[in-house]
């Protein structure tokens, strides 16, 4: 060999020289003819792992989560010439992968992308992904989507014949809405019966693109399902006479996000501390974080 190829990124090998010589067995006595020449003989060597710098990320519909990174291990070898992922959920969902364009969606509604070429994830659910979660059967507060997932680092270019490695790693991402309904009772105002709402998850997205909707209530009891948007609250149900009890109610909290509401917290140990704190970011490492804004 003639030189070394260890200073090549992702890979080990050489450049050889290789020499033919001989002479024409029909002219005795004829001189040597030599031939040479070089060739590069390269073996590549590819991530053992693939690693993140967090395995857990989650946004809430309409907002993005700060972009994820693969950790490059920086010790000479090949990192993977394409990525992809694969992801499942217990709620049911149907999730679909383009290996293309690395664009993931959840019954067609965009939740992240991940660059197939270097590997970088961004979880940005879109807000239509609600049509999803008012179908979810679920009673919880504040409804999401959790899929666990896995990346997929590939190597396409590699020797014909031998197995292309691969390598993974698992990603749980959660989707969240930020719309909550909570259960409520009190007296209201007659509301408004909707027939073509035959359903809870109907009457919740209803009364979710319905501006004036404070509570929504389902009636499965009856003969014929019924969905009623609530009238309006009565603050003293003894001043009206129309007021009606109701302790079958959903009360609809907008902006049910960690990125939209401030937080009041009042520390009786160290005064410092306690005051008006309201979102300020993302860290990849400690999520959302706060600003104090006020005492």
């Amino acid at each position: 060999g003639l030189g070394s190829l260890s200073g090549q990124a992702g890979t080990v090998g050489g450049i050889c020289e290789v020499r033919v010589s001989g002479k024409r067995w029909w002219f005795p006595g004829t001189d040597v003819n030599t031939a040479a020449f070089s060739l590069v003989i390269v073996a590549p060597r590819p991530w053992l792992l693939l690693n993140y710098t967090v395995n857990h990320l989650s946004a809430a519909l309409g907002d993005a989560a700060t972009p994820l990174n693969v950790i490059d291990p920086k010790d000479g070898t090949l990192p993977p010439s394409r990525f992809s992922a694969a992801c499942a959920s217990w709620e049911g969902p149907a999730f679909v992968f383009d290996t293309l364009t690395g664009t993931a969606t959840v019954e067609g509604h965009e939740v992240f992308t991940l660059d197939i070429k270097t590997g970088a994830v961004r979880v940005a659910p879109s807000a239509t992904l609600s049509k999803v979660l008012d179908k979810l059967n679920t009673t919880m507060v504040r409804r999401r989507i959790t899929l666990e997932c896995m990346v997929f680092g590939h190597y396409d270019d590699w020797e014909p014949g031998q197995f292309s490695p691969s390598i993974e790693a698992p990603l749980v991402v959660e989707l969240l809405d930020t719309t909550c309904f909570v259960q409520a009772a009190g007296f209201f105002l007659p509301g408004v019966a909707n027939a073509e709402a035959g359903t809870e998850p109907a009457c919740r997205a209803l009364c979710r693109a319905t501006p004036t909707c404070a509570h929504f209530s389902f009636d499965m009891n009856s003969t014929n399902s019924s969905c009623t948007i609530m009238g309006a609250l009565c603050t003293n149900a003894t001043s009206n006479a129309l007021c009606a009890q109701n302790s079958n109610v959903q009360e609809k909290v907008l902006k049910c996000s960690e990125s939209k509401q401030c937080l009041r917290i009042h520390y009786d140990f160290n005064w410092d501390y306690s005051g008006r704190y309201c979102p300020k970011g993302y860290d990849d490492h400690l999520g959302e974080f706060y600003e104090r804004v006020s005492v």
